[in-house]
């Protein structure tokens, strides 16, 4: 298994991470398509790379109405069905971390 570490403490905002990922997922530079977003609070001077956080009880997956969005029984690991989804974006409003963002030009959830 791979696994992504990310220390906040060294983040700058300056969202290099979002282009890199969505180059590396979708071919090209669109942030918005992204696994990865750096959320920036400016007032504080921080900024805060996030992506899924596999909730053990995943909001996102407990309101989906088609199944699309589901967690592996053996992993525990949330996914996404494009198949199965309606693109309701019941998940996008559920999930407690804003991380699960739908792409209106791609119809697809990065």
């Amino acid at each position: 298994m791979k696994v992504l570490m990310i220390h906040p403490d060294k983040c700058t905002g300056c969202r290099n991470c979002e282009l890199a990922c969505s180059v590396f997922h979708e071919g090209e530079f669109r942030p918005r398509v992204s696994r990865v977003h750096a959320y920036t609070w400016e007032r504080e001077g921080l900024s805060v790379p996030m992506m899924c956080q596999q909730c053990d009880n995943a909001p996102c997956v407990s309101v989906c109405p088609s199944g699309a969005m589901f967690q592996a029984k053996d992993t525990g690991m949330v996914s996404w069905n494009s198949n199965l989804c309606i693109r309701c974006r019941m998940c996008t409003m559920a999930c407690p971390f804003g991380n699960a963002v739908y792409d209106s030009g791609s119809k697809k959830y990065p």
